[in-house]
């Protein structure tokens, strides 16, 4: 990386802090709306029912916690700036997050028990007290 991108990314990250401050950074609509969007994005033509997914984003959420570096990343997205351009340390962690969130709705909702998630909503019940809700796990 060169001083050019060093100063760029300095000057993108300045800037994402500068537009929002600290009211994007801790509102919580801007990381549920992350989230949710991340979900539709990953199950294109599924009818998501919307109290659902807002259900999951609010157990997401309450995961989460007060982490910064996730609230920084929905707080750029919002401004409209991927800061995970920057860095490809950085894009594989947000890469990881997104596939354990999609993978979390998945595993907590009817997805894989329905015949076609297009035509029935796909509704999230989080998490159920039983062993193992992996639909394809064997057990001998």
């Amino acid at each position: 990386m060169d001083r050019r991108k060093v100063m760029i990314g300095g000057a993108a990250l300045l800037g994402t802090a500068s537009l929002g401050g600290v009211y994007i950074v801790t509102n919580d609509r801007t990381v549920r709306t992350w989230i949710e969007t991340l979900v539709a994005r990953h199950l294109p033509g599924s009818r998501i029912d919307p109290p659902s997914l807002a259900a999951f984003s609010d157990d997401k959420l309450a995961e989460i916690g007060h982490n910064p570096n996730y609230r920084i990343y929905a707080a750029s997205l919002s401004a409209g700036i991927d800061i995970s351009t920057l860095s490809g340390a950085l894009r594989d962690k947000v890469e990881a997050f997104e596939r354990k969130i999609v993978s979390d709705f998945l595993l907590g909702s009817n997805f894989f028990f329905l015949d076609d998630p297009r035509m029935e909503p796909v509704t999230y019940d989080g998490e159920a007290p039983i062993g193992c809700r992996n639909p394809f796990a064997v057990f001998d």
